[in-house]
């Protein structure tokens, strides 16, 4: 991997000819119909009885108990929302048998309801056994895809060190599973990050990225891959964010709300999932800021339920 993410991104304009001709397309899974609820809350947190009080939502006071599917089927069902994306708490361990306890407990939690939930595996990106983790994951627990989040082991994506790490795990979901969700949060603490971030969904076309937390106060940097996708003529097919968190931090009447609003539809409303961040807010409190920002109806489908349908392949019916 390149040592100057800034650097790649302006090569990648300059060379978009050769570029072009090497670009391949990314797999996804197949667009399901639509279902009869109200949509899908694509980024809930759960955690075991065995490990919730040693994270840090626990020892931090966010949570007084484990997080299990019945506490997630009551969320959804206050909100009316009728399916979710359920991401294992092994991020947060870098005991591999604590983070094996988590994924297996997400994999468990996530088929007693097949047909409401998927459920994303987790990893401490920098620790041994982490490659061998996914592959466990995709494989013999079936969780429908990842999610790496950098700072729960200060990783910094302008590190080459961690960016070559990262680089493996992209890699590593691509080979498992063409078209695998990766979903990333790195708090977006930095311009660099995100560019760096970039440079990987450019050089890992075949697996989804979806970017936590609608970039955070970073938002400005959609409208540059907007204009990479322009110059480079499909650059970007693989990039998706959700727009948990900054739901709250933009709402109607704050000074960045229309620039917010504007950089999402300029990187494009096929491509923005809705999502809680449950136990930071609950999937009602969600859903009633979405309703409260003014999107069209189509958008707003687009965002609750076909955008995260398209990119974790949910099944075509839900029967409750």
């Amino acid at each position: 991997m390149p040592h100057c993410p800034v650097r790649a991104i302006r090569l990648m304009v300059t060379l978009s000819a050769t570029i072009l001709a090497v670009q391949a397309v990314t797999a996804v899974p197949a667009l399901a119909q639509s279902p009869t609820g109200r949509g899908i809350d694509a980024h809930m947190h759960i955690l075991s009885p065995e490990n919730w009080m040693d994270s840090p939502v626990g020892a931090q006071g966010l949570i007084d108990a484990a997080i299990d599917v019945q506490t997630i089927v009551q969320l959804v069902d206050d909100a009316e929302i009728e399916r979710a994306v359920l991401i294992s708490g092994a991020y947060f361990f870098q005991d591999q048998e604590r983070a094996r306890h988590e994924n297996e407990f997400t994999s468990q939690q996530v088929r007693a309801y097949p047909e409401r939930f998927v459920g994303l595996c987790s990893v401490a990106p920098l620790q041994p056994w982490a490659l061998d983790e996914l592959e466990y994951c995709i494989t013999s627990l079936e969780l429908q895809g990842l999610k790496l989040h950098l700072v729960a082991e200060n990783m910094n994506l302008t590190n080459p060190e961690h960016l070559g790490v990262i680089a493996g795990l992209l890699a590593e979901a691509a080979e498992l599973k063409p078209g695998l969700p990766v979903l990333i949060d790195f708090n977006w603490t930095d311009d660099a990050q995100t560019f760096s971030l970039i440079q990987l969904a450019f050089t890992n076309p075949s697996v989804n990225i979806v970017m936590a937390h609608g970039l955070g106060h970073h938002y400005s940097e959609l409208a540059s891959i907007y204009l990479y996708r322009e110059l480079l003529g499909g650059f970007g097919e693989n990039l998706y964010i959700d727009i948990s968190s900054t739901l709250f931090l933009y709402p109607p009447g704050s000074p960045p709300f229309e620039n917010y609003i504007w950089h999402l539809r300029r990187f494009g409303m096929d491509r923005v999932l809705f999502g809680s961040d449950y136990p930071v807010k609950s999937s009602s409190e969600a859903l009633e800021a979405l309703e409260a920002m003014g999107f069209t109806p189509e958008e707003q489908n687009q965002i609750l339920q076909d955008n995260a349908m398209k990119v974790y392949g949910f099944q075509p019916s839900v029967r409750r």
